[in-house]
């Protein structure tokens, strides 16, 4: 005798499937035969093969299976779809239950056109996985019309948007649902900031002009003011604190984004929670340097770096070892004690001896201002040039040349006095800028910028000179050269710079170098 068939037969499966839900065991047994779930819904389409709800269901059901390549092969073997092309026709793994998923929602729809339910699931469904990401969108919009007042719609409908660069819609859909406080408002607020965020340095995504207001472009307070929203609404909520710690830390608002990370509550993902202890630990080692290179630091940095490798975060593991880099050098290079947060240049020079150049170079202009200011142009010189041998070291020859223009351009501005130390320095600049204009090839700048810095050594002798007139010797031909020694010499034996031996000095060794020239041109 066969099974009776018919919707009161079908709802009393549907119901034992929410009954095996909540056994301890996660079945029932009944005639000697343990029912799943996912057996009473299947039990129940059997008696009713229109019945929405069950069909609706099942798909949740399906959809919650582990994924893999036993779950799709129950599936093919089951009556309800061996013999459906929609489920069988495509044989790479997963398949099989995303379409079998699909395929409930789908008859679920096909029999009540207006099931909000239906077009809901099969909407985050299509979300879950990549290929059918527009059609979850045609989902979403199907429920809003149904259901104007759905409150995750409207949010799952923005977040569908923003993932395709429909900015301006996720932006509506995200007020659409903040309109309707939903129950996880505080999650709305944070995804709306995370847009904003991601939208302040593309061009072309501006508020519109209204009656109160221009239009402009989205800026940070935007996203700020919605991650306050967020933590208003629940100020333990890690995740919009984490990201507000970001966008301020990128905004190089550093003591405010410290605050961020270290009022983290750990309930979040453990990739969030990880590059959360990151930040924190790089802003504390930033805002304190005094304690950086700290135990603590380095085995934060290990054990961070570690997560990240297990969890295969490529941008933050890069960033991980870039701090453990740093947190090593400043085990070998130590901050003195006796250095306070006035004095640039030592800090300066310290941050670039491990590795954190952007900041070394920001206190190296700190301390050329500092100096200037006390009218201390040796200091001034001294800094500005140690950051433009910096630029030269790592290729970036335009900033080198630029830096050592500086250093000419502060001292010829100069009214006060100054010494040989103070006179190196500026020579120095005009003999690093004479060999920048030789490699690219314009040697009457080469050679006016020389002959700067030969004079300045000639009125600013010091006991240690560096021979700015052999640089141009190397440079002239033989012949050239020659004439030039000659004249340098006789301003020498007229000159009153220092005393006579050490004039000697210089006229003799130019002298020699002369002597080498004539011996070359006689061969």
């Amino acid at each position: 005798m066969g099974f009776k068939k018919g919707r009161q037969y079908a709802t009393t499966w549907v119901e034992k499937a929410e009954d095996a839900r909540g056994s301890w065991n996660g079945y029932l047994t009944i005639g000697g035969k343990e029912y799943r779930p996912i057996d009473c819904y299947l039990e129940a389409l059997k008696r009713d093969p229109e019945y929405a709800e069950a069909w609706c269901k099942l798909g949740l059901e399906i959809r919650e299976m582990d994924a893999g390549e036993d779950t799709d092969k129950e599936l093919l073997g089951m009556d309800l779809f061996k013999d459906e092309p929609k489920i069988t026709d495509n044989k790479q793994l997963y398949y099989a239950q995303i379409n079998a998923v699909k395929f409930c929602f789908d008859k679920a729809i096909e029999i009540e056109p207006k099931n909000v339910d239906a077009w809901y699931q099969k909407g985050s469904w299509c979300r879950s996985w990549r290929p059918p990401e527009k059609e979850g969108i045609e989902c979403f919009l199907e429920v809003t019309k149904l259901d104007p007042k759905h409150k995750t719609a409207w949010f799952d409908l923005a977040n569908a948007y923003s993932s395709w660069s429909e900015y301006t819609k996720a932006f509506n859909c995200y007020d659409k649902a903040i309109a309707l406080s939903p129950d996880n408002l505080y999650v709305v607020y944070a995804k709306k900031a995370d847009l904003f965020s991601k939208c302040i340095k593309i061009k072309g995504v501006r508020f519109k002009a209204t009656s109160k207001s221009p239009a402009r472009s989205i800026l940070p307070k935007d996203a700020l003011m919605c991650y306050d929203k967020a933590l208003e609404i629940k100020p333990k909520y890690g995740y919009a604190s984490y990201k507000k710690g970001m966008l301020l830390e990128s905004l190089s608002r550093y003591e405010e984004a410290l605050e961020c990370f270290e009022n983290f509550s750990y309930e979040e993902s453990k990739e969030v929670a990880n590059s959360n202890r990151l930040h924190k630990q790089v802003l504390r080692d930033k805002l304190k340097p005094n304690e950086d290179g700290s135990t603590e630091s380095f085995e934060i940095y290990c054990d961070v770096l570690k997560n990240f490798f297990k969890d295969n975060e490529v941008s933050e593991v890069e960033y991980a070892r870039k701090k453990l880099n740093e947190n090593i050098l400043q085990h070998i290079h130590k901050l003195g004690d006796h250095i306070d947060e006035d004095d640039f240049y030592e800090r300066g020079e310290w941050l670039q001896n491990i590795g954190r150049e952007k900041e070394a170079l920001e206190l190296y202009d700190k301390h050329v201002e500092k100096s200037l200011e006390k009218g201390d142009l040796d200091e001034a010189g001294f800094a500005n040039n140690t950051k433009a041998e910096y630029y030269g070291r790592i290729g970036r020859s335009k900033d080198e040349f630029d830096c050592y223009e500086k250093t000419i351009q502060f001292f010829e501005k100069s009214t006060e006095n100054f010494d040989e130390d103070a006179a190196y320095h500026f020579a120095s600049a005009y003999s690093n800028n004479a060999k920048i204009f030789k490699s690219s090839g314009d040697m009457d700048k080469a050679i006016e910028y020389i002959d700067h810095a030969i004079k300045l050594e000639r009125e600013y002798p010091e006991d240690d000179p560096v021979w700015w007139w052999k640089t141009k010797v190397s440079w002239l031909p033989d012949e050239e050269a020659i004439k030039f020694l000659d004249e340098e010499i006789k301003v020498w034996q007229n000159s009153s710079y220092r005393d006579e031996d050490f004039r000697n000095w210089f006229i003799e060794n130019m002298t020699d170098s002369k002597n080498e020239l004539l011996k070359k041109l006689a061969k």
